[in-house]
């Protein structure tokens, strides 16, 4: 493992049992990020994106389990951790961001003694200094642009806008200056003006901690603008990835090429935008065999139907689809 690899994902599947029977949810998934690197995890709703995440910090949904492969964080793999290492680590070495703070954040405690909770845990010194924690807290509710951290500080969840709780969130998740930041979903629930806001703390804290972040977002109009490499997901399994600006600009999966010909633009004002045919396969409707977009694909041949999906490197793109020449092949279907 390259010492610059923060976290790592090799053929991981996630698993539940539903009617007695187990249907798959995440499928074979492999992905890395390194130091100081954003990266992109992207895909509608429903295909795996959160799921994966919450893996990584051990809050995956308890009726799930673990199928097969390994996520490693500085080359450990957390999936062995004991339930003291996870509280030992989690929080401090890595952190994850959710899309909704009202329910991330406990109504019943003020803001700065939440965020003293998280620091105390990990780092029982700071508990005798109180002057020097509460210092700590205010600095890093200044480094999130929140002004008069004073007043938040001594704040309840419910007195705060839905940008101010986010950007406590971020202040919470940083608190220990982490290596790896999950960020799910974590400018969804946002109006622009504060997502833009969102996106700058978080680049700024990617230049000035060489802060690692795993970037889930179903709005591949903010991915393209923010990442450095991007990853592709549809129905629990990785379609495609690369350096951000090749993947947008050349997107050459069928899946990929049809998200990102329904981003909106200024220069398609007034025409009808592009959309996917069909939904997201509901778990119960998935099966392993073949490719997971088959039943949408405007391109799809028998193999498609049946074959186990290879994986292909493409025009330095990681790929999964049958179809040899498939810029070509997707290029005359989705341009025409």
């Amino acid at each position: 493992m390259s010492k610059d690899l923060i976290l790592e994902i090799n053929n991981f599947s996630l698993s539940f049992i539903i009617n007695k029977q187990e249907i798959n949810a995440v499928n074979d998934v492999s992905l890395k990020v390194e130091k100081g690197e954003i990266v992109g995890l992207v895909g509608e709703s429903g295909c795996g994106k959160s799921l994966t995440a919450l893996s990584i910090v051990n809050l995956a949904p308890q009726n799930s389990f673990v199928v097969q492969g390994e996520i490693k964080i500085h080359d450990e793999n957390v999936l062995k951790f004991t339930s003291k290492q996870w509280n030992e680590r989690r929080g401090n070495d890595f952190s994850i961001i959710f899309q909704e703070p009202m329910t991330a954040l406990d109504p019943l405690v003020k803001i700065g003694n939440q965020i003293k909770q998280t620091i105390v845990i990990h780092n029982k010194e700071f508990k005798k200094d109180k002057i020097k924690l509460k210092q700590m807290i205010i600095d890093m509710l200044i480094s999130v642009q929140l002004k008069d951290p004073e007043l938040i500080y001594n704040s309840y969840p419910h007195q705060l806008s839905g940008g101010m709780r986010q950007r406590v969130l971020i202040a919470l998740a940083l608190i220990n200056n982490p290596c790896l930041l999950v960020a799910d979903e974590a400018t969804t629930a946002l109006d622009v003006s504060v997502q833009k806001q969102v996106l700058n703390i978080l680049s700024t804290m990617n230049k000035d901690r060489n802060l690692s972040i795993l970037f889930i977002s179903h709005d591949l109009g903010i991915v393209k603008n923010f990442c450095d490499r991007i990853y592709v997901m549809y129905a629990g399994a990785i379609v495609e990835s690369g350096k951000a600006n090749d993947l947008i600009e050349n997107p050459i999966h069928p899946y990929t090429k049809g998200l990102i010909s329904s981003i909106p633009s200024f220069s398609k004002r007034g025409s009808t935008l592009s959309t996917i045919k069909g939904n997201v396969p509901t778990l119960l409707k998935r099966t392993n065999t073949g490719c997971p977009f088959v039943e949408r694909c405007l391109i799809s041949k028998k193999i498609c139907l049946s074959e186990k999906v290879p994986q292909q490197n493409y025009n330095n793109r990681s790929l999964y689809c049958h179809l040899i020449d498939l810029e070509k092949s997707i290029k005359e279907k989705y341009d025409e």
